[in-house]
């Protein structure tokens, strides 16, 4: 990536952060020591979006539009502030 898109940030979503915390830990910190921003969509919103209010269904844990609706310009704010 850095060959073919040089001076470009990369930034990591991370929307569910509550299982595999060790596991993504490590990786997550292998991703930043490499210059990749990590954004915490738990960090964004004081809503709980782990919810079935912003769950795509019981059986899809990916965010729903309702959840993209209220992440997005949050997100968008936090990754111009980066």
């Amino acid at each position: 990536m850095e060959k073919h898109w040089k001076n470009t940030k990369y930034c990591i979503f991370v929307y569910n952060y509550n299982d595999n915390k060790n596991f993504e830990n490590n990786y997550l910190k292998s991703m930043r020591d490499k210059g990749f921003t990590v954004i915490f969509a738990e960090d964004l919103t004081d809503k709980n979006i782990i919810s079935p209010e912003y769950q795509r269904s019981n059986f899809d844990a990916h965010p729903n539009e309702k959840a993209w609706d209220l992440l997005t310009p949050l997100f968008a704010k936090t990754v111009h502030l980066n």
